[in-house]
């Protein structure tokens, strides 16, 4: 419950912040993915690794499914 909570404060302090981030339609994998490697600033293996283990998934899925997705919305540095 906490969690899920902390989720929903982080999702509307981003949205405020960035606002085209709505528009962008991130939910579930895809934006936790976003979350770690944006927000915790992780590399992209570690973000998948992360992500792979939360959600019970093989890293192999998280990075043909999911990550082409998120690519495109990370910004380069």
């Amino acid at each position: 419950m906490i969690l899920e909570l902390s989720l929903f404060v982080v999702v509307i302090l981003l949205t405020i912040k960035f606002p085209s981030l709505s528009k962008w339609n991130l939910f579930g994998i895809e934006y936790k993915l976003y979350y770690e490697m944006e927000v915790n600033g992780l590399n992209p293996n570690k973000a998948v690794e992360k992500v792979a283990r939360n959600v019970n998934a093989s890293t192999s899925t998280i990075w043909k499914s999911y990550y082409p997705k998120v690519k495109a919305y990370i910004k380069d540095d």
